[in-house]
């Protein structure tokens, strides 16, 4: 109850309109600029069609921009999952090993008006076990990638987002931890957000691992060296490694309270109220009511209102809430603001 899954439909080019969206703006004026031609742009490929969900994607950082069509199913059923001990066999120590003895994988099905879907585009299951030399290609939404930062923002990556995330991530998972053990209950609560955090912190700690490496870091400033060689002859006064290098004096100091106030997304990974659903939840609303009294161009991207269908699905959205879990979640999240921000700051007064 509650699911809903999506099938990519179609991938459309977009990029000469975002681009024009923002021509001779900066600052904020051209983040919003941008943002509300996206918005633009989705509204009038989705319209009100609720069983669509249309997406401006960013690539190359900007160099290119798609549409992304969704076809959108909200009957979801599970057809087969694994129990626990086969999907997770070998525990956090064998995750992101190779090869991984584990069943992890789940079949669900899709209906459409209480029948099985029609989904004539799909990719046929082989029973063959693959060999040597066949290439092998992994479906789905691709995780993000960071090999196009600069060197200079690797380093504040490498000297404060990642020592914060770390440590954070680390004593939120005490805390899970300590709250697990309290009983059977709260071990079942406590077991999925132990495992996400664990992931993301092993995550955390191979690029920690990466970029204090030194054979690593003088690679990547070989690479760096000479694709700015390359590149540097035309791009004018508006050099775009000068302008990155300006702001990490910025992005340092503003960090912490980025990370705790919003979620550390993009760069970082510490989560927002210790990843509390009913905090979320809250925000949501608040910001959605004051949100939505403006133009749909003015508003923060994710209420526009080619978004807003989503937002109120994951609003009605039938999921468990843990009052117990919950509140160690804002207890921790309140305390680490506290810490990080001091009691001088004026969102922890």
């Amino acid at each position: 109850p509650g699911g809903t899954a999506e099938i990519l439909t179609d991938i459309s080019d977009v990029t000469e309109r975002m681009h024009a969206a923002g021509a001779g703006l900066s600052g904020q004026a051209f983040t919003r600029a941008r943002d509300a031609e996206a918005g633009r742009i989705e509204q009038e490929a989705c319209g009100g069609d609720a069983n669509k969900r249309c997406q401006v994607v960013t690539l190359y950082r900007g160099g290119q921009f798609k549409l992304y069509t969704y076809k959108k199913y909200s009957d979801v059923r599970l057809a087969f999952a694994p129990e626990d001990r086969a999907a997770t066999f070998g525990g956090d120590l064998d995750n992101f090993s190779f090869p991984r003895f584990a069943i992890d994988a789940a079949f669900i099905r899709l209906y459409e008006n209480g029948a099985p879907a029609q989904t004539p585009t799909h990719f046929r299951w082989n029973a063959e076990r693959p060999v040597e030399g066949t290439p092998v290609f992994v479906t789905g939404s691709p995780g993000a990638t960071q090999r196009l930062l600069t060197q200079d923002q690797l380093f504040s990556v490498r000297d404060v987002v990642l020592p914060m995330d770390q440590l954070i991530a680390s004593e939120l998972r005490g805390r899970l931890i300590r709250y697990s053990e309290e009983g059977e209950r709260q071990a079942f609560e406590a077991m999925d957000p132990i495992v996400s955090l664990e992931n993301t912190y092993k995550r955390g700690l191979g690029r920690m691992r990466a970029l204090t490496d030194a054979n690593f870091m003088a690679m990547k400033a070989g690479q760096e060296t000479d694709f700015r060689g390359r590149a540097e002859a035309g791009v004018g006064t508006d050099n775009p490694w000068t302008t990155l290098t300006g702001v990490q004096p910025i992005l340092r100091e503003t960090y912490p309270a980025y990370a705790l106030l919003e979620g550390g997304t993009g760069i970082g990974t510490t989560p927002v109220a210790g990843g509390s659903q009913l905090f979320l939840w809250a925000r949501t609303l608040v910001r959605g009511a004051q949100e939505r009294g403006k133009p749909s161009a003015e508003r923060l991207p994710e209420f526009a209102d080619s978004r807003l269908t989503a937002v109120q699905t994951g609003l009605f959205a039938e999921r468990p809430v843990y009052a117990d879990l919950e509140q160690v979640r804002m207890e921790w999240w309140l305390s680490k603001t506290r810490e990080w921000l001091t009691v001088d700051s004026p969102n922890v007064r």
